[in-house]
């Protein structure tokens, strides 16, 4: 009885090999996927923090526009 046990074990044994080796390629793939689509997201984040400062640079110079616009207007009513 052992020895027919024995006599199929290289056989298992390679089987569970080649699935182990099946699993790590699946894994090793897998952590290509995710590193290459977190590298999509931190690239997408970058763009959108620029059009985000972009944005608000604009802003800043329209308000400055603004503020001095509002400041000439108050000095001509000032001068009647």
């Amino acid at each position: 009885m052992l020895e027919n046990e024995l006599r199929g074990l290289p056989e298992r044994v390679g089987a569970v090999d080649t699935q182990v080796t099946a699993v790590v390629v699946q894994v090793a793939e897998f952590r290509e996927e995710v590193r290459d689509k977190f590298e999509e997201v931190r690239a997408e984040f970058a763009a959108l923090r620029k059009e985000i400062k972009d944005g608000d640079d604009e802003t800043r110079r329209l308000m400055r526009v603004l503020h001095e616009d509002l400041v000439a207007r108050i000095s001509l009513i000032d001068r009647g």
